[in-house]
């Protein structure tokens, strides 16, 4: 069943939606065609995987260069980045998605706003991810950060003199 899509819903957390150029079968989607995300196609009615906990993230301005995601239709060279450290937890769901959708699009989306939509060329197996910005501007994705930042696990405390 497809439906026109509204706004994505406010999932917190980094929600990850697979993208379908053709209705799959058993599989309710909704059209996304964004001034961002022009023709993008169906994603998937809710995220199949939503990340929630990270050791880590950080903005970069480097170049991207990743073997296992590649932007469909800019170059990420020079473009804001931001680098996140998955917990083992975190590590291992996004290992399983992708798996189960390596070749596939995914709308990556952080509490409810879309951000990048790359392709997942091969399994993701270490845990740590790029998310490109495409044409935001550094400041755009200081704020993303700071949306990522919020699933922060902190460190424990440790007693004094130890």
């Amino acid at each position: 069943m497809t439906a026109p899509a509204q706004d994505l819903p406010k999932v917190k957390g980094i929600a990850h939606y697979v993208v379908f150029q053709k209705p799959p079968e058993g599989v309710e989607t909704v059209e996304y065609d964004t001034f961002q995300f022009p023709q993008l196609g169906l994603i998937t009615k809710e995220p199949p995987l939503v990340l929630d906990g990270i050791r880590s993230a950080r903005m970069n301005m480097a170049a991207i260069k990743a073997s296992n995601v590649q932007e469909r239709t800019r170059q990420s060279y020079g473009q804001p980045a931001i680098t996140i450290v998955l917990n083992d937890e975190n590590t291992a769901k996004l290992r399983e998605f992708s798996q189960q959708y390596k070749g596939q699009q995914v709308l990556i989306a952080v509490d409810g706003i879309p951000v990048s939509a790359p392709m997942m060329l091969s399994p993701i197996e270490e845990g740590i991810v790029t998310i490109s910005g495409g044409n935001r501007t550094p400041e755009q994705m200081k704020e993303v950060l700071d949306m990522i930042l919020e699933y922060q696990e902190l460190p424990s405390a440790q007693p004094a003199g130890e």
